[in-house]
């Protein structure tokens, strides 16, 4: 019963980790999308 509960918590805590590095790589790669266009942006003015 024991093993089975800790296998389950060291599941949900990869998924848990694994999806919030996810969400912070696309943060940042829209942050440097979002950095591109404004200079961009910036050398047709």
């Amino acid at each position: 019963m024991e093993l089975s509960m800790l296998i389950f918590m060291t599941c949900f805590a990869a998924v848990v980790v694994s999806s919030v590095l996810i969400a912070a790589h696309i943060d940042s790669k829209n942050e440097q999308l979002l950095i591109a266009e404004v200079e961009r942006e910036e050398k047709n003015l």
